[in-house]
């Protein structure tokens, strides 16, 4: 079974940093820049709301950014 791995808000992590990159490359595939985190590994503001503007984009049609 998969470990979850929980990241929350003022964490700073490996995972937090390769989830920031991830995101990254998907908004700037999709010309979405105004969503675009610093890859610093810390789970701030706008690290939760470039996930959620993501997820509003997904859920309003573009597809295939992020599944939460």
């Amino acid at each position: 079974m998969m470990k979850l791995n929980v990241l929350t808000h003022g964490a700073k992590s490996e995972q937090a940093r390769q989830l920031q990159a991830a995101l990254n490359r998907r908004l700037r595939a999709r010309d979405m820049e105004q969503y675009v985190v610093a890859e610093d590994g810390v789970v701030g503001v706008k690290t939760l709301e470039s996930v959620h503007g993501v997820s509003n984009s997904v859920i309003n049609g573009i597809g295939g950014l992020l599944h939460v």
